[in-house]
């Protein structure tokens, strides 16, 4: 017998299935003409920095076209056993490291969901790439673990409380 869930999550529920489910369908939309605008802006190019949803774009193009990729973050979203989400500041609780890592990747898992059509079914194929696997990007070595610049001030959050690669998390500030 299926778990009935409380009326009041029940609608915090069905509006993120459907801002996931909009979400997904307009990148797919969108993406038809990101790889031809896409190559059109790296011409000349000898490094690709992507931000946010355009990372993975980004990311692709430099891959396909020989570029050197960089990550730039406006807050920390590297998975760590010091600091939850950023979904859940305002959490007034300490999480277990253990918690946090799995809530960040659980995370991961939620917005490839969401941007896997566009990318692995219109932008890596009209590159020549092969799509990721089914679990995204974000957990294998070649994926979009690489090189990541922050661009929020080390005073606001010290880089310790990110992770301990910190050869790996430059802090630029801003």
């Amino acid at each position: 017998m299926p778990r009935k869930q409380s009326p009041a999550h029940r609608p915090w529920l069905e509006y993120a299935r459907d801002g996931a489910d909009l979400f997904r369908d307009r990148f797919t939309e969108w993406a038809g003409h990101w790889v031809e605008e896409g190559k059109a802006a790296i011409e000349g190019a000898g490094l690709l920095i992507g931000v946010g949803n355009s990372t993975l774009l980004a990311q692709a193009l430099a891959e396909a076209h020989g570029l050197q990729f960089v990550g730039a973050q406006l807050q920390p979203l590297t998975p760590s056993r010091h600091m939850p989400p950023m979904v859940l500041a305002g959490v007034s609780s300490r999480l277990p490291g253990a918690m946090n890592m799995g809530i960040y990747h659980l995370l991961r898992l939620l917005v490839w969901q969401v941007m896997r059509p566009a990318i692995n079914g219109i932008v890596r194929p009209q590159l020549g790439l092969r799509g990721f696997p089914w679990y995204g990007p974000y957990f294998n070595a070649g994926g979009s673990r690489g090189r990541v610049i922050y661009g929020f001030s080390p005073q606001i959050l010290p880089v310790r409380r990110i992770g301990r690669r910190r050869h790996r998390l430059p802090v630029t500030g801003f």
